[in-house]
């Protein structure tokens, strides 16, 4: 599976700086087992890895829906982008528990505030998964 979206809108907000990492939809069908990068506190041009655990409830075979990444710099919202799911997990994903981790580079940018928010969705209102990244650099 490929997070690199979610490191690329992030990556805007870049320098040695702690990123807060949560669970932005407690309600959400998969269930957010575990999240963290690694290192917590990137440096610009460090390899940094997007760990992420999450458990598909029995009954439910995901088959298609979208990827929406949301990016707010200095409280400034930015248009979202979409993706087809499929593209970011392996279809069909079937009930079981999942770790994925990605490694991107985290590069020099600008200073400030950031929140980016990844949503699996079903292709309706139905979130499957919700992970926030924030942080101030």
């Amino acid at each position: 599976m490929s997070l690199r979206s979610l490191l690329l809108l992030t990556s805007l907000a870049t320098g040695a700086a702690a990123a807060s990492l949560k669970n932005c939809n407690a309600s959400s069908l998969f269930s957010l087992n575990s999240y963290s990068l690694s290192p917590a506190s990137p440096s610009p041009g460090q390899d940094v890895v997007l760990n992420l655990g999450y458990t598909v409830p029995d009954g439910l075979v995901v088959s298609g829906g979208e990827t929406v990444y949301q990016f707010t710099f200095n409280f400034i919202p930015l248009d979202p982008t979409t993706n087809p799911l499929c593209q970011d997990i392996p279809c069909p994903l079937g009930p079981g528990t999942y770790a994925n981790a990605t490694k991107s580079v985290w590069p020099s940018g600008i200073s400030g505030s950031f929140t980016s928010t990844m949503r699996w969705m079903d292709g309706g209102d139905q979130n499957y998964l919700c992970l926030q990244i924030a942080g101030k650099v």
